[in-house]
């Protein structure tokens, strides 16, 4: 979900509130968050379809594992079928644990500013300045910026709602412009070996 900076009130890092934004660099008085009116800044929107398939598959799994129980207690041996089902049932519980807490994380976004890209994922939370990146491609549908010397890349993860991507490249490229009087290289190569 965009916001741009004449719709920002609170800093998307500390939540302070924002004095509004104009043509020149400002920075919040808390914690330094650098923001102008071109700045903009990405929020993933609330995925409401996703919460329900979670909720549905959380709500059929004690029924799964109820009956994987009843199952197991009349048999000695289990059969691999059985082995297999409850071995399912374990990771489907793992995997919508941890996706839950990803959805449910506070203050995930990524920022276009005067000064860079801020970012705040379930992984990292970053600050790049213009001189410090070398140049964006994706992994998968997700933007990964790479540094200049040998330090790892950023992969901006669960942030971006379907169809941003191209958004935020165009921002990325015409607030650099202003700012740094450079354009980021954007390479189309979905996949680079030399990630991490």
């Amino acid at each position: 979900m965009l916001t741009t900076a004449h719709q920002l009130q609170h800093c998307p890092e500390c939540g302070a509130a924002l004095p509004a934004a104009t043509e020149m660099a400002q920075r919040c008085a808390e914690c330094g968050f650098s923001y102008a009116a071109d700045s903009v800044v990405f929020r993933p929107a609330r995925p409401w379809r996703i919460y329900l398939l979670f909720a549905a598959a959380l709500a059929i799994l004690p029924g799964l594992l109820s009956f994987l129980e009843t199952t197991l207690a009349r048999l000695e041996r289990p059969t691999p079928l059985q082995t297999l089902f409850a071995a399912a049932a374990i990771i489907l519980l793992v995997w919508c644990g941890r996706r839950l807490r990803v959805l449910l994380e506070p203050n995930r976004y990524v920022a276009i500013t005067p000064s860079g890209v801020a970012a705040r994922t379930p992984r990292i939370t970053a600050r790049l300045g213009w001189h410090e990146m070398r140049e964006i491609t994706l992994r998968g549908s997700i933007p990964l910026i790479y540094r200049h010397a040998n330090e790892p890349p950023v992969l901006l993860e669960w942030v971006f709602d379907p169809g941003e991507v191209d958004l935020f490249r165009a921002e990325l490229q015409n607030v650099s412009r202003r700012w740094a009087q450079q354009v980021i290289p954007w390479r189309d190569a979905q996949f680079r070996s030399d990630l991490d």
